[in-house]
């Protein structure tokens, strides 16, 4: 595996501990079996607004893609795009975070320019990166007078890079954080949860020998490290012992000039890391009272020396090792407080516990635990999973409606126990290539025939709804790409996995009768694409596409050896239709969401989130794809609300392209946004007030609700569009859709609520629903490798034998 550790390089050059701890971890990392890294710097100045943007740009613009894995951990380093990054976080620019406050200023932009006032509000609302880069090399050249929104820090260069490093990270595919107190750090990490915390080890030798009679002190010397609150308070102390205090900085003078009447405090300058080994290792006790510090090496490295710390109660890192009377001593970040700690600790009568203690604090901060943590994001590929191979008719990455997310986060899942690879058929103006998400998990897309585009154009010109699935089922010949690289894969794998049934066929055709196949039912098909061709100007197409449908659909429910449901419902339709569906192996396995890419608002967000234009109204939001229950959701919100002014909806996803492509007349109270990202639905679920799912036909489970609820928004529904859900305990309001007008004031006062968001994390969280999907396959997979007749097994993989029975 090539693995780049990427960094910022201070302008001016210095090393401190960042910087300590990437070159170890690529040294440590250059030391494992099948792993070469290196280490890629880049000068990133601080010193103006331009400077910050030009360094965040540089980073977005580097192409490491020869690279299998990318570790970043600082701004703007993080900026770097790769399907596999993993951000291991020190710290973002701390001055337009949780010290910005320090500033005394405003957190909104307030500018008598316009421009600049757009560019902050589409920073709220979640525009790309792109488009923010764009924006501001229009707002450069047209170079506009606001200096005071151009200074360091400033409430615009604040809203800019916050948005910069939400999209970054959002994009990662693994977040760590270097302690607890980063990882709790409000807005670090912009929403995002499950936020592992890795300890770095230190990266000097350090020994521990009997402590003379000096107090250390060792730190880089600048106002943030609070050195004169140290040398304040040993002033106060009646001891015989010394303070030494060892670096520079730019308050050395200063401090100097306080400590001066003191005979006792001695600086010492910059030393070489063995001699300061010696003066830790040699110490009676290190000081250390930084302010909200993010890790604290100095701590770490005096434990691990053996030697008790002193700190303060806002000295951030260090507290989550420091214990009073244990290894160290705490004190109120003031000089009376302070010295009498280190009085306390002169005058400690077991000493050597304090030794003991401190190095037991920090014995498990190793280099392999990191190591094995961060690359539990990208494993390395383990050759005695079972493959499985997933046919898709359409792409699946970045997931943005509802059958997308299902076949990305099924398979994203079920890459914990098998090795997955998703084939998906793309649009024919596409380039084909392959997205590596994970070592056990990749995409393949591959771009429909020019011929088959154009068979697939003339039946939806003739039905006036998309019919590329049918179209595929019905003429896949004509894809000989995708089907020359299905048969390939499908030829040694173990598990084929058809997402839906159009896709069967071709695992009937190539896959060995070894392998177990899966249908991924998502709808009840047949009754689906009967609904969504009433209105079809030609009815002898639409009935063949029916007929194609039913055909597809018996074929795979009589053919799978496995069938996954999305509802009760749908699993009770298809028993009853088809008779291999009572046969097969099925589970229902719901919908769901990624709890860590919907943000919970409540009150106060929302409040602040809300659309000044529109605070007489109820704003409300629908998302939705091109699907025709959803088509007839936003057809049904028109007829309902067309013209109210006392409420303003607002459309999202590709359903609203549909409306677009009739060209129909959309009411005046109604706004049709489009495709948006997860940044974007989050700012719209922010600023509504009501989430409406006006659904009155389809099967399965909606994602959209889940999504909703996790945000906390009061929730509107139809008794369909609850489906699978337990609405005594979700907190939505469900009426019928001829009710919608009247109950939208009940949801409305329902208000936002975490007990939405609880309830989806306890039942409908991506990972939690695909458990016992993988825990299905894996137990048929074993019963199916069992019969020597059919085993592959048998014939000498034994270890994939082992591999199954250890997973039943």
């Amino acid at each position: 595996m090539k693995i780049a550790v990427i960094a910022p390089s201070h302008v001016p050059f210095m090393i401190g501990g960042a910087e300590r701890l990437w070159f170890g971890l690529t040294e440590q990392l250059n030391a494992v079996n099948d792993i070469a890294c290196e280490i890629i710097k880049l000068p990133s100045p601080e010193h103006s607004f331009w400077a910050i943007i030009d360094s965040y740009q540089l980073y977005y613009n580097l192409d490491l893609s020869h690279f299998d894995l990318i570790i970043s951990g600082k701004n703007p380093s993080w900026m770097v795009r790769h399907p596999n990054h993993i951000v291991y976080m020190l710290h973002p620019l701390r001055g337009l975070y949780d010290t910005y406050q320090l500033f005394n200023l405003p957190n909104d932009v307030a500018s008598r320019s316009f421009r600049i006032r757009q560019i902050a509000a589409a920073c709220d609302s979640g525009i790309s990166t792109d488009d923010l880069f764009s924006e501001l090399a229009e707002l450069r050249l047209l170079n506009q007078e606001d200096p005071q929104q151009f200074q360091l820090p400033s409430p615009f260069l604040r809203k800019i890079v916050h948005r910069l490093d939400a999209n970054a990270l959002r994009h990662a595919s693994g977040l760590y954080a270097i302690s607890q107190t980063v990882a709790s750090r409000d807005d670090y990490f912009h929403g995002a949860d499950n936020i592992g915390v890795l300890y770095p080890p230190i990266t000097r030798d350090f020994t521990s020998e009997p402590p003379s009679n000096y107090f250390l002190v060792y730190s880089r010397l600048d106002e943030a490290k609070r050195i004169d609150l140290i040398i304040s308070a040993f002033r106060n102390v009646k001891t015989r012992h010394e303070l030494l205090i060892v670096g520079d900085g730019p308050c050395r003078v200063a401090l100097e000039a306080l400590a001066e009447k003191d005979p006792r405090i001695r600086f010492l300058g910059r030393v070489p890391d063995s001699e300061l080994s010696l003066l830790v290792g040699r110490s009676f006790a290190s000081i250390f009272s930084p302010y909200q510090e993010d890790y604290g090496y100095v701590a770490i490295e005096s434990l691990a020396a053996g030697k008790p710390v002193i700190t303060t109660t806002d000295s951030g890192g260090p507290l989550e090792f420091v214990r009073e009377g244990i290894n160290g001593f705490l004190a109120e970040p003031n000089p009376t407080d302070l010295a009498a700690a280190i009085t306390r600790c002169i005058n400690f009568p077991k000493y050597a516990s304090l030794e003991r203690e401190a190095k037991a604090a920090v014995a498990s901060i190793t280099w392999p635990k990191l190591i094995n943590g961060l690359l539990s994001s990208m494993r390395m590929a383990d050759n005695s999973r079972p493959t499985l191979i997933s046919l898709s008719t359409y792409p699946i990455y970045p997931p943005r409606g509802g059958g997308q997310n299902r076949v990305f986060y099924c398979n994203k899942y079920l890459s914990e126990d098998f090795n997955v690879t998703v084939i998906c058929l793309v649009d024919a103006a596409k380039t084909a290539r392959e997205i590596t998400l994970s070592a056990s998990f990749r995409i393949i897309e591959v771009p429909a025939s020019r011929e088959f585009a154009e068979k697939d154009w003339f039946y939806y010109q003739k039905t006036g709804v998309p019919t590329t699935d049918i179209v595929f089922s019905a003429f896949s010949g004509m894809n000989s790409a995708y089907i020359t690289r299905a048969q390939s894969l499908l030829a040694s794998c173990d598990v084929a996995v058809a997402e839906q049934p159009y896709t069967f066929g071709i695992v009937k055709q190539f896959a060995p009768p070894c392998v177990l196949r899966v249908l991924n039912s998502q709808n009840s098909e047949v009754d689906l694409k009967e609904q969504m061709f009433t209105a079809s100007e030609s009815q002898d197409d639409a009935n063949f596409l029916i007929e194609r449908t039913h055909e597809c659909e018996e074929s795979a429910h009589n053919g799978a050896d496995v069938i996954i449901y999305c509802s009760e419902d749908d699993r009770t339709v298809s028993e009853r239709r088809f008779a291999g569906a009572a046969n097969a192996r099925n589970a229902v396995i719901a919908n769901g969401t990624e709890i860590g890419t919907v943000r919970y608002f409540g009150e106060i967000d929302h409040n602040a989130s809300r659309i000044p234009e529109f605070r007489d109204a109820t704003v409300c939001a629908f998302i939705g794809s091109w699907h025709e229950p959803n088509i007839k959701a936003v057809s049904d919100l028109f007829s309902l609300f067309a013209d109210d002014r006392g409420v303003i909806i607002i459309i999202a996803g590709t359903v609203c392209n549909y409306f677009s492509d009739k060209n129909h007349p959309i009411p005046a109270n109604f706004a049709l946004l489009g495709v948006i990202d997860d940044q974007q639905k989050n700012a719209l679920l922010a600023c509504a007030d009501v989430a409406l799912n006006p659904m009155t036909i389809g099967s399965g489970t909606n994602i959209k609700m889940f999504d909703y609820m996790a945000s906390g928004i009061p929730v509107l529904t139809t008794p369909v569009g609850a489906r699978g859900i337990d609405t005594s305990t979700a907190g939505v309001t469900v009426c019928e859709l001829s009710a919608f007008p009247t109950h939208l004031k009940f949801a409305l006062d329902s208000g936002r609520s975490h007990n939405r968001r609880r309830h989806v994390e306890d039942n409908f969280t991506w990972r939690r629903v695909c458990k016992p999907y993988s825990d299905v396959l894996i137990k048929e997979l074993a019963s199916k490798y069992r019969p020597p007749s059919t085993s592959r097994l048998n014939a000498g993989n034994t270890r994939d034998q082992e591999h199954f029975e250890n997973q039943k």
